[in-house]
């Protein structure tokens, strides 16, 4: 339902001691890294701001790395792990029982291709009862290690993390990873606003809104003049300036029920994307229609109950139990069986929110439950 959202562009790399970013492309920069046979650079970090495309670039990359050079490739969520996990040990653990290793890859060199480790660094994570960002400082640290470890035995190992903009800002800092961690820009960046960028290439000159469109268009068939506009004119930035922001534009011209107009902002996105989102859950002709039944009134309330709870357990992430007792406390108890069947089936991906079930977090009791779009969830939480 989401066609190619892979940003295809550049990167932003964090200068000393200007605090600069120079920006490179995303592939090439990856590439160059992945094949450096050098031990002791075995980390890279993606860092971004919600929807702007930090896991789907690092998976493309490594689509097209399997595709051209035959590396191997084991992508790994956090959420499986025990929080008293070694990483080495869970990780081989995970490789042979969850990815069909026929034996863990990560113990002796084989003479096989490099492995490539996909990891997304969880805003909501904690380990032992850690708060938030000691977690994942104890994470990166214990990922630092690991690479060693694996290098002293000859492996050929390259790890990929994909975090929150905050969050590794943070780490970057703390582990003195400059250089190394990677930062997102949007789409488009005016000139006005290139002043922090030291861009050599030039790259920041593409408009990469316009490619995002063509690209929606080739996969969906769906186009119009309006269309085009909103992806060509300056005054309609700040709603395509990511992938999850021009998806939700998308969707709500696809629609027809939105006219965009230089004053519409976010917030106007974000209540059509909602109706959107319930019309595509439980319209007749749709295959969820089956599974579920909720009115609208039910779904939106919900949503906004779920907004509210993250709102008031910031950073955006909680438990089921949480939500459960709003549900109750709230009136709305008559729709909490229906409404985490739908979590658990996926079905809330139309919605934006992302859920991990019970069974998918070995080491933390409950579930975690989020947005994805920074702007739905806050419009969600203000009309609660």
């Amino acid at each position: 339902d989401c066609p190619d959202q892979a940003p295809r562009r550049g990167m932003a790399v964090r200068l000393q001691p200007e605090r600069r970013f120079r920006v490179v492309p995303l592939d090439r920069e990856l590439a160059r890294w992945l094949h450096d046979e050098r031990p002791g650079d075995g980390l890279r970090i993606i860092a971004g701001r919600h929807g702007c495309g930090r896991t789907t670039s690092a998976l493309m990359f490594a689509v097209e790395e399997v595709r051209r050079n035959g590396i191997r490739v084991l992508t790994a969520p956090l959420t499986w792990f025990d929080s008293s996990d070694d990483l080495a040990e869970g990780l081989g653990r995970y490789a042979v029982e969850e990815a069909m290793f026929p034996e863990d890859p990560l113990q002796e060199d084989d003479g096989g291709p490099p492995i490539l480790l996909i990891l997304e660094l969880l805003e909501n994570m904690s380990r032992a009862g850690q708060v938030r960002a000691s977690a994942a400082l104890e994470f990166v640290r214990s990922a630092l290690d690991f690479i060693k470890k694996v290098e002293a035995g000859g492996v050929r190992l390259k790890v990929l993390i994909t975090g929150w903009e905050q969050v590794v800002q943070m780490v970057e800092d703390e582990l003195q990873l400059q250089g190394r961690a990677l930062h997102l820009v949007p789409f488009y960046v005016p000139s006005s606003r290139r002043g922090r960028y030291f861009d050599p290439e030039n790259l920041l000159e593409t408009d990469q809104r316009a490619q995002w469109q063509r690209r929606y268009t080739a996969a969906s068939g769906f186009e119009s003049p309006g269309f085009r506009e909103i992806f060509e004119n300056d005054d309609f930035i700040s709603l395509t300036a990511d992938p999850i922001d021009a998806y939700m534009a998308a969707k709500s011209l696809e629609r027809g029920r939105l006219v965009i107009t230089g004053k519409t902002s976010e917030y106007d996105l974000a209540e059509d994307f909602l109706k959107g989102a319930y019309e595509r859950t439980f319209d007749d002709r749709r295959p969820y229609r089956w599974l579920f039944f909720m009115d609208e009134d039910s779904f939106v309330r919900a949503l906004e109950e779920v907004a509210a709870a993250v709102w008031h357990t910031r950073p955006r992430a909680l438990s089921l139990e949480l939500i459960a007792e709003r549900f109750r406390r709230n009136g709305l108890g008559g729709v909490w069986k229906s409404f985490t069947e739908q979590a658990a089936s996926g079905v809330l991906g139309l919605a934006s929110a992302r859920f991990i079930p019970p069974e998918e977090r070995r080491g933390s009791p409950g579930v975690h439950f989020s947005f994805v779009h920074q702007a739905f969830w806050k419009y969600l939480a203000v009309r609660r």
